[in-house]
C-alpha cells in the first residue's frame, strides 16, 4: 500500500505532532509500505510565519524508510505578521454565517505552500491513502484531501484538536473554525486523541463510526535511563529541580510556571527551575522583565538533544507543563517513566491523561497560585510525587506505548486503503 502523510513540519523538526506522526510513517515503512511525508522546509515552528527563523534546506530526504519531500514557505509581507494577521481574520470571519467558501480560500495563504498543491496536482493515482495531521494548519490538508477526492483514495485525518480551558478559549477558536470541522467531516476516517476529542467532534456533526481512538505514546526502552547525577553537575544545580520541556509560549504555560516559581522562591523554596525547549518571541520579551533573582536561579537549555533529555528527566523532581495547547501531552508519559510527578492544566484533553490526585495535580489554566502550590506541595511530599508518578508509569506502559497506539490505529489504516487496492495486491496486504 502506498501511503502519503501530509503535515506541517516533520522530522528532524521537534514536536509532539512530529514525533506522533513519525511514529506512524516509520511502523508503516517497517511493515513494507510505500511512505512518503509531505512537509514543509520549517525546522523552527516560528518560520511558519517568520523568515529569519530556522529552515531545512534538504528538499529530499530519507530516513528510516520512509521519503520526505519539503516544500518551500512563500513568506508575504511584512515578514512575521502576515501569517498572524490572515490567522485573526480567519477568526473574525468565522463568526459570521455562510462564510465557509471564504474561509476555505483565505486558509490557504497561512501558511503559503503552493509548490505543494502543485506536487500533488502533478501525481494523481501515487497513492491509495492520503493521511493528514494537525487541522490547526488547514492549508496544507485542503489539497490532501482534494489530491485524494480525485484520485479515489481514502482521506484519513488526525486533527489533533486543542480545545483550551473553556468553549470562550481562543485556542478553541482557532482549531475549531466552520472550515475546519467541515473537513474533518469529510475525512473518511479520523483518528482521535481522547475521549474529549470524540465527544467534541460528535458533537460537532461528525459521525462517531468514523472515529478511531488511537492517543499518542512512549517508548519505554528509550524513555528513562538518564544520569541525572551528570545533569546537575554540567549545571551546577543542587537541591531540588523543577523543570519545563516544549515550546517556550503563553499557552504552553511557560510564563505561569516562572512567575509561579517566583512565588515558590519568596516562599523560601530552594528548587532550581530548569526551562528545556525553544523560546518563541513573546517568551524572551517577558523574560526580559523578569527581576534578576528570577534569572539566577533558572537555567536555560534552549533546544534539548535526546541524551541532554533524558539525564533531564532522571535529575528533575517536578515536571510542570500547565498548557491550554495540548491534544494529549507526550511529555508527561516521559516524565512519569523518569519517576517525576507532574503539574497540568484542565485544558482540552489533558484531563483525560493526568488524572488529578491520581497520576498528577490538575490546576486551571493561568491559575499562578495554584501551580505554586502545586508544585510547593509535590515538594514538600516526595511520597506523594512517587505514588503519582509509579500510577502513571502504570497507565503508560498499559495504554500508551506507541506499539500500543498503532495497534490501535493500523487497522484504521488498512481498512480505509483497502478498497483502493487491486485483488493481487489486496491478498498480499491480508496475508501481511
Amino acid at each position: 500500500m502506498r501511503i502519503l502523510h501530509v503535515i506541517n513540519r516533520y522530522w528532524p523538526a521537534v514536536g509532539g505532532a512530529e514525533r506522533h506522526l513519525q511514529e506512524y510513517a516509520e511502523r508503516q515503512a517497517a511493515e513494507g509500505f510505500d511512505v512518503t511525508v509531505f512537509t514543509t522546509d520549517a525546522y523552527d515552528l516560528e518560520y511558519l510565519w517568520d523568515r529569519t527563523k530556522k529552515r531545512v534546506e534538504r528538499p529530499t530526504d530519507y530516513h528510516n524508510g520512509v521519503r520526505i519531500e519539503r516544500f518551500p514557505i512563500v513568506h508575504l509581507p511584512p515578514n512575521g505578521l502576515s501569517f498572524r494577521v490572515m490567522r485573526r481574520l480567519l477568526g473574525e470571519i468565522d463568526r459570521f454565517p455562510g462564510t465557509t467558501p471564504l474561509l476555505r480560500r483565505l486558509c490557504r495563504y497561512a501558511p503559503l505552500v503552493p509548490s505543494l498543491d502543485g506536487a500533488l496536482h502533478e501525481s494523481p493515482g501515487r497513492w491509495d491513502l492520503v493521511h493528514g495531521m494537525n487541522v490547526a494548519l488547514e492549508s496544507l490538508l485542503y489539497p490532501a484531501l482534494w489530491h485524494a477526492r480525485a484520485a479515489g483514495a481514502p482521506f484519513v485525518l488526525s486533527p489533533l484538536l486543542h480545545l483550551g480551558e473553556s468553549p470562550r478559549s481562543p485556542v478553541r477558536r482557532y482549531y475549531t473554525m466552520k472550515h475546519q470541522i467541515g473537513l474533518i467531516r469529510q475525512a473518511d476516517t479520523v483518528l482521535v486523541q481522547t475521549p474529549t476529542e470524540a465527544r467534541y467532534l460528535v458533537g460537532r456533526g461528525v459521525p462517531e463510526e468514523r472515529l478511531v481512538p488511537g492517543g499518542a505514546g512512549v517508548d519505554p526502552a528509550r524513555a528513562g535511563g538518564g544520569d541525572g547525577a551528570a545533569f546537575r553537575r554540567r549545571h551546577g544545580i543542587d537541591g531540588p529541580i523543577v523543570f519545563y520541556l516544549g515550546a517556550m509560549a503563553f499557552d504552553k504555560g511557560t510564563f505561569h510556571v516562572v512567575e509561579a516559581m517566583e512565588r515558590v522562591w519568596a516562599h523560601g523554596g530552594a528548587a532550581t527551575l530548569v526551562l528545556g525547549g525553544a523560546s518563541m518571541a513573546p517568551f524572551e520579551r517577558f523574560w526580559e522583565t523578569r527581576p534578576s533573582e528570577t534569572k539566577r536561579r533558572t537555567v536555560r537549555l534552549g533546544y534539548v538533544s535526546e541524551s541532554e533529555k533524558g539525564d533531564l528527566f532522571a535529575a528533575g523532581d517536578v515536571f510542570a507543563m500547565p498548557s491550554r495547547t495540548d491534544s494529549f501531552g507526550i511529555v508527561f508519559l516521559e516524565a512519569w517513566l523518569s519517576g517525576s510527578p507532574v503539574v497540568a492544566a484542565a485544558a482540552g484533553g489533558v484531563p483525560d491523561v493526568v488524572e488529578h490526585e491520581r497520576s498528577g495535580l490538575v490546576v486551571p489554566f493561568g491559575d499562578v497560585d495554584a501551580i505554586a502550590s502545586a508544585i510547593e506541595r509535590l515538594l514538600a511530599d516526595p511520597a506523594l510525587g512517587r505514588r503519582l508518578a509509579e500510577h502513571g508509569a502504570e497507565q503508560t506502559r498499559e495504554r500508551w506505548t506507541w506499539d500500543r497506539v498503532y495497534e490501535r490505529v493500523r487497522p484504521a489504516f488498512v481498512r480505509a486503503g483497502h478498497e483502493r487496492l487491486g485483488p493481487a495486491r489486496r491478498s498480499m496486504l491480508r496475508r501481511a
